[in-house]
């Protein structure tokens, strides 16, 4: 019989000993390590989002900023008025000798009533009467000297009407293309042949056109030609626009009329809510004259524009973005010897990122306010 072969059993083979602990505490190690790197992370991703969290100081200096007055609308000034009219009727017009916008001249020709002439004359006694050669008095005296002024006459001053005075009315009769009248020529100046002009020089705004019947109001309607500009600053303005300042004239439709002088301005007024204009504005009225006659020209009451330099003032100022605002407070935050304190200020202009602060801010150039990362909770 064929022998019978058991068959064979493997017995597994355990780690020895010291290999089990070293494998052990590679396992460990490996663990511990993998735990602090985990704890380096989460340490330095805290400590990142909490630098995040933390705002960033940011400061910035007081400065005296020159800036820019904008401009301001100014009238130009109060002014007197010249009115011819006539009792003549009817009163056609059959001829202008001064147009809308012109100036009116003494010793000129004003206009003509069915064809008789008025003339323009500045003086300083009004006549009463007819005149005539060999008439005397204070009229004519005033009539002798105005036309001496006027190169007219040639002659001593006199109260009579003499042959100088003839001779000079026949010349203010000829320089309009008219026939002097009397005889001979300018012997005698009719009352209705004359106006009295007053003092000052005017500008015709209206009259009653040629071939036209005059009515109940005036024929020529003149002006006193513009010499000042009146307007009232605000307090911007009235800081540094002082009596000898420069600005720059322009009328509303755009003509230039060229440079000015503030002549004075004067005392902080209300202004009358009941009013209109300039007499309704709060501020300093200021009075600005011409440097030179403007060309173009100018009645009572036209809008004019004023322009000042661009250096005109300079003002403690900061940057516009260190303003905090809430309710009817405005301030910024100082810091000063490590301390913040909010100082309340009063904005009065911004400019390129700047804004002007009122005298009375106590913010003085130098002065470190806070712009971001420290806003004051004392409010």
């Amino acid at each position: 019989m064929a022998e019978q072969i058991a068959p064979q059993v493997r017995v597994p083979r355990f780690p020895k000993p010291i290999t089990t602990v070293v494998v052990l505490l590679l396992i460990i190690a490996a663990a511990g390590g993998g735990l602090a790197i985990g704890y380096r992370m989460q340490s330095d991703v805290a400590a990142s989002i909490q630098q995040a969290q933390t705002p960033v100081e940011t400061t910035a200096l007081v400065e005296s900023k020159a800036y820019s007055l904008p401009p301001i609308v100014g009238t130009v000034g109060a002014i007197n008025s010249f009115d011819y009219a006539t009792t003549i009727n009817p009163a056609v017009v059959t001829r202008l000798g001064v147009a809308p916008g012109e100036a009116v001249k003494s010793g000129s020709l004003l206009v003509s009533i069915n064809d008789s002439p008025v003339f323009a004359l500045r003086l300083a006694i009004r006549p009463w009467r007819d005149l005539a050669v060999g008439d005397r008095g204070t009229d004519i005296a005033s009539l002798n000297d105005e036309l001496n002024a006027l190169g007219l006459r040639k002659g001593a001053a006199s109260d009579t009407y003499n042959d100088a005075t003839r001779d000079a009315v026949q010349k203010m009769f000829k320089q309009a293309k008219l026939d002097a009248p009397g005889t001979p020529a300018g012997a005698s100046l009719p009352l209705a042949n004359i106006a009295v002009l007053p003092q000052g020089d005017y500008i015709v705004k209206s009259s009653v056109a040629r071939g036209s019947a005059a009515g109940e109001g005036p024929v020529v309607h003149a002006v006193q030609a513009a010499s000042q500009v009146v307007t009232v600053l605000d307090v911007v303005h009235a800081q540094s626009a002082r009596a000898g300042s420069k600005v720059d004239l322009t009328m509303s439709g755009g003509a230039h009329l060229g440079a000015g002088s503030i002549a004075r301005v004067g005392e902080f007024r209300a202004g009358d809510p009941k009013a209109s204009g300039l007499d309704a504005q709060s501020g300093y009225p200021a009075t600005i004259t011409f440097d030179k006659q403007p060309e173009a020209s100018l009645a009572g009451d036209e809008q004019v524009q004023i322009t000042f330099p661009s250096d005109t003032a300079a003002q403690s100022s900061v940057p516009t973005i260190a303003i905090h605002q809430a309710g009817n407070r405005t301030w910024v935050v100082v810091k000063q010897d490590g301390k913040k304190t909010n100082v309340d200020v009063k904005p009065e202009w911004q400019q390129g990122g700047w804004t002007g602060v009122a005298a009375g801010s106590n913010l003085s150039p130098g002065t470190v306010i806070v712009l971001s990362g420290a806003v004051n909770d004392n409010h």
